[in-house]
């Protein structure tokens, strides 16, 4: 059975840092549109290049802009949803947030004390490469390839697609 820190009827995860808790309350008063960056809160070593991981954005696309709202039920999760008028939303991985950001300012709400991205770097595909890639999907090429900490992480038709990611994911 999981334990929980319920504060104002929300139950988080037990190892959610109490920066991280007053933050989303604030966000859910009055709110607030949020944007979640999630990653590694506590240390973990990469296994391969023996770094330290410890706050290092996961650099997450998906279900982390929204409004914090709570699920019905016994234990009142933190649920993200898309505006305030919406009346559901998935839960959050409220022990592995880095960083809130608020979306109409860009001000950091909440950043952990180790917190990093990694070094993102956009490089052209071979077009050979790209082409061979778009027969299998069946789309159009993607030529260019984002790295994010020297690995593969996203590719795009065009650099300016590229660099509008690259531009998003470092806010």
């Amino acid at each position: 059975m999981s334990k929980y820190k319920v504060v104002n009827g929300t139950s988080y995860h037990e190892e959610t840092a109490d920066a991280v808790i007053r933050a989303l309350e604030e966000a859910r008063g009055t709110q607030q549109r949020i944007r979640l960056r999630y990653g590694f809160t506590e240390d973990h070593e990469d296994v391969i290049s023996g770094k330290r991981k410890v706050g290092l954005d996961w650099c997450e696309e998906y279900s982390v802009e929204g409004t914090v709202s709570r699920s019905g039920g016994t234990e009142k999760i933190p649920l993200l949803i898309h505006n305030a008028r919406s009346t559901g939303g998935g839960a959050m991985l409220d022990n592995c947030v880095v960083r809130i950001i608020d979306t109409k300012t860009k001000r950091v709400l909440y950043s952990h004390p180790a917190y990093h991205r990694p070094a993102f770097k956009i490089i052209p595909l071979d077009e050979f490469l790209a082409n061979v890639e778009s027969l299998k999907s069946g789309s159009e090429p993607l030529n260019y390839e984002v790295l994010a900490g020297g690995e593969a992480h996203a590719r795009f038709r065009s650099n300016v697609e590229a660099e509008r990611w690259v531009r998003r994911m470092s806010l």
